[in-house]
């Protein structure tokens, strides 16, 4: 089973900067002695590249802003989101995303799909 998200181009580029933020705050000689963590990082690295097609596909070829994308989310990918948000002992400030923000809030909407097809 597939997650099937309906995404605007602004909600694409928040989750995009997100997924990139994400891989780039990670250290590698870490991921080289942590295989889960390795692991997380190349499911969130396949997600990236189709959300980054998307987002590069939008600045060569601007579309209406109220035209929706489709973004298929499978489990591994929904699990890598959602290990990789920002918890009590982790600040969305690592990411570059400002609590309150338009940008925290697409993060939580998306996990809360994640959690009502994958966790629940």
């Amino acid at each position: 089973m597939k997650l099937k998200l309906k995404l605007n181009a602004s909600e694409i580029k928040v989750l995009n900067k997100y997924l990139a933020m994400s891989l780039a705050r990670q250290d590698v000689e870490f991921l080289r002695t942590s295989p889960v963590d390795y692991l997380i990082c190349s499911v969130l690295k396949g997600l990236f590249d189709r959300t980054n097609a998307k987002v590069e596909d939008l600045r060569c070829f601007p579309r209406p802003a109220d035209m929706l994308f489709r973004l298929s989310i499978s489990q591994s990918e929904g699990l890598a989101i959602a290990s990789s948000l920002p918890n009590e002992t982790y600040d969305y400030e690592l990411v570059d995303i400002v609590k309150g923000s338009y940008e925290e809030q697409v993060i939580r909407q998306v996990y809360g799909e994640i959690h009502k097809t994958y966790l629940i």
